[in-house]
């Protein structure tokens, strides 16, 4: 267990982290451009449709209930839409990558025990005083880091 060990570690973190949040973004990208596409097609599709509808219907139902109906009908294809946009999913890779990210941070937190438990970290520091306390201030900083991981990864 040396300080190279929990940079490496550290920096795989960081790097899952980052990996996994690019393609959750562009899922999210991905969603987005085909729910414009589908609602821009869908709604000149619907308009030429209620049109055409309408001129047939309204010698027969009226001039209230034909847009009435065509209104309820058009709620109905906005909501089907929307489910099918929202079915969007992620592929495998976002699977490989949390893996990653897991492993990564588990190994962080090892690393830091080790340090932590008085052989590592600062049994390698010689003895000055400016690197003890840089020190003393980022262990912390790093384990609450890793806490705040795991609070992600549980609420998950």
């Amino acid at each position: 267990m040396s300080m190279q060990s929990l940079v490496r570690n550290a920096r795989l973190a960081v790097r899952a982290e980052v990996l996994a949040a690019e393609i959750k973004l562009r899922v999210y990208m991905r969603k987005a451009v085909l729910l414009l596409l589908a609602l821009a097609v869908g709604l000149i599709a619907v308009v030429l449709v209620n049109i055409a509808v309408y001129q047939y219907l309204v010698l027969q139902w009226g001039p209230v209930a034909t847009p009435l109906a065509l209104a309820a009908v058009d709620v109905v294809l906005a909501a089907l839409a929307l489910i099918c946009a929202m079915t969007a999913k992620a592929g495998p890779e976002l699977e490989i990558a949390e893996s990653l990210r897991r492993t990564s941070a588990a190994a962080v937190e090892d690393d830091l025990k080790g340090f932590s438990s008085g052989q590592g970290l600062f049994g390698l520091v010689s003895g000055s005083s400016a690197e003890h306390r840089s020190l003393s201030l980022i262990l912390p900083l790093i384990s609450t880091f890793l806490a705040v991981l795991r609070k992600k990864k549980s609420t998950r």
